[in-house]
Formats: structure tokens, sequence, C-alpha cells
């Protein structure tokens, strides 16, 4: 038999056949969809999908003050503009904050003080020169958050489930796709790993090796307050590619 690649795994507690079925399951549910798309150079190390100016992204805080700022010395360009942020608590909570960057964009401004993980955070002005709006702390050390230089969000694709007293949590949907954006002649085989923690289970960590396009709907439920991540790879060093990565986590609210 020639050579190949190929995938086996065993998935228990699956009720969905797929994630349009188990959209249509909660149809009477109040949900949320939070999605995440990005486009990236692949690389022959496994890379999480993010975008981070450069800075390593803290992206776990334990009930933390957290501050915003533009990245660098002041900037006309960033001074008293509004920035918003969803995370959540420590204890798996909903939250929002707001607050205007300083008349001095580099100086911090607090945004929350019980922060621990993000889910969004974005604003209605780009930050420009080169200068990119930080989640931090108090004195930039650690980062939480970015969003680029001409960009309005942060984009990176961890997550974490909220807890059980807020909603339900299905990782639903993944779909990779390295044909539209660029050819390529050589080897055009990749490996995706998802990390996450189904209910009431362990961690796993799912290696799934493909060609070129996957679908993947696992449609599992995950356990609350669990993180999931994902790495993606190319197996070749040489020729690599822009790979588009989706993303479809679906939150399933109380009954309305």
């Amino acid at each position: 038999m020639a050579d190949g690649i190929g995938d086996l795994r065993i998935i228990a507690d699956r009720h969905f056949e797929d994630y349009k079925s188990m959209k249509q399951a909660f149809q009477h549910r109040y949900t949320r969809e939070v999605l995440f798309q990005r486009s990236q150079v692949s690389t022959a190390a496994a890379a999480e999908l993010m975008e981070a100016g450069g800075e390593t992204i803290a992206y776990l805080s334990a009930n933390t003050t957290v501050y915003i700022r533009a990245e660098g010395a002041d900037n006309a360009g960033c001074q008293e503009k509004s920035l918003f942020m969803e995370y959540l608590d420590h204890a798996g909570a909903l939250k929002t904050a707001t607050a205007d960057s300083a008349a001095d964009s580099s100086t911090e401004v607090e945004i929350a003080t019980d922060f621990e993980s993000l889910r969004q955070f974005y604003s209605t002005t780009e930050a420009v020169g080169d200068h990119h709006w930080l989640l931090c702390n108090s004195d930039a050390s650690a980062i939480y958050g970015v969003i680029e230089d001409g960009r309005l969000y942060s984009v990176h694709s961890r997550y974490r489930a909220p807890a059980s007293t807020v909603c339900q949590s299905f990782l639903g949907r993944i779909q990779i796709d390295t044909t539209k954006l660029q050819t390529d002649a050589a080897d055009s085989s990749y490996q995706l790993v998802i990390a996450y923690t189904p209910k009431d289970r362990s961690n796993v960590s799912e290696i799934i090796d493909f060609w070129d396009v996957l679908d993947y709907q696992p449609c599992v439920e995950l356990e609350p307050l669990s993180v999931v991540s994902v790495t993606i790879k190319k197996f070749t060093d040489a020729d690599h590619k822009q790979v588009m990565f989706r993303s479809s986590i679906l939150e399933v609210y109380a009954r309305v």
C-alpha cells in the first residue's frame, strides 16, 4: 500500500450529527456563537492562531486589575479613545467594561478589577502610527490582549467556557482551507491539535492530520471554566503557505 496520512478517532457523548443539527436542536433557546477567523502563515513548528503584535500573551490572569494603553510612546492619534472589553472573572461570570485612553496614550488606565480571561477587546478607533492597543497590568509587563495597529479587534483563538450558571458551551465546528490563498507545489499536509475538556471528562488533545482542507464538526459540550486552544503546523519546512482558519463555538443560555 502506498504511503499516506489518515485519521482515526473515538468520540464519546456526541449527540449531534453536525453543527447545523446542533443549532436546530437549540432553536428555542437563546444562543450566542463565538466565531473566530484568521489567515496565518503556517510553519514547521506548531503555532497558535492569534494577532499579538509581537507581544507575548498571558491568556489567563488570577482575578487581576487590568489596564488599557497604547504601545510605545505617547501618540496623538491614540489619545482619549474609547476601548471596550467582554471578559470572564475568576468565577466564570460574563462581564463587560469600557474605558478611555489617557491624554498621554502611553499611560495605563484601569478598565477592570476582577479580570481572568479575555473574550472580546475592541475599539471604535484604530490604533495608528505603529502603536498597538494593549490590555495589560499596571506597568505593561504582562499583556492579556492586543489590538494591532490598523485593526479594531483583538484576535485570538483561545476560548474559556463560562460557568455552568451562565450557559452551556459546545465546541461546534473547525474549518481550515489552504487552497484559496496561494498555490503550493510542495507537500500540502498539515496537522491540527485541539486541546479541550469535554463536560465531565478529562482533558483531551485531538491530533488531526489533513490535506489542504478540513471541516471538523465535533459538537462536543465543554466542561465549564475549561479552555480550548488550537495549534497548526505544516509538515514540510519549505514553501510555507497561508491557512484560512475558522472556528465556531455555540453558547446555549437559559430557555426563553
